[in-house]
C-alpha cells in the first residue's frame, strides 16, 4: 500500500471495488460499478468505464455521491460526499473516469468502519505483494 504525501489526511493506493450513486438527473438513481484507485479518511478517487459518456468535468464538480464499499465478512460502509474533481483516463482504447471525492459528515461509527477498512486492506495487501514477491524469488531460483 503505498503513502501518497501532501495531504491532510494520509492516502494509500490499493484497488478494491466499490459501487457509488451520484446525486444529479443525468444519473437516473442507480449504482455504478467501479474499483477504489485511492482512500483516506478524508476521502478518495475512484475509477470506472464511463461507457455512456455521462461524466463530465463542467457538470460532475460539486455533485454528491454516496459511495458503498462492500465488506465481505460484514455490513456494508456507505459514505456521503462531494465530487471535487473528474479526470477522463483511456486504457486499451477504453474510456475510463477517475473522480476525487471528499467525504462529508462522517458519524464516528463511519469513521471507525472506514479506519479498520483502510487497515485491513493495507495488511492484505501487503500480504499479496509478500506472496507474489516470494513466487517471483521461487521462480528466479
Amino acid at each position: 500500500m503505498t503513502h501518497i504525501e501532501n495531504r491532510k489526511y494520509n492516502r494509500f493506493d490499493f484497488s478494491y471495488p466499490v459501487d457509488f450513486k451520484i446525486f444529479a438527473p443525468d444519473f437516473y438513481d442507480s449504482w455504478t460499478s467501479a474499483f477504489l484507485d485511492n482512500i483516506s479518511m478524508g476521502g478518495s478517487c475512484i475509477q470506472f468505464q464511463d461507457r455512456y459518456g455521462r461524466m463530465s468535468q463542467q457538470k460532475s464538480k460539486d455533485l454528491r455521491i454516496k459511495l458503498k464499499l462492500n465488506e465481505p465478512k460484514g455490513e456494508d460502509i456507505f459514505l456521503l460526499g462531494v465530487i471535487r474533481w473528474t479526470k477522463s483516463n483511456k486504457i486499451d482504447g477504453k474510456e475510463f473516469m477517475l473522480i476525487g471525492i471528499e467525504f462529508e459528515s462522517l458519524q464516528n461509527w463511519q469513521s471507525e468502519k472506514l479506519e479498520q477498512f483502510i487497515r485491513i486492506k493495507g495488511k492484505d495487501h501487503k500480504m499479496l505483494w509478500g506472496l507474489w514477491d516470494n513466487y517471483i524469488h521461487s521462480e528466479a531460483g
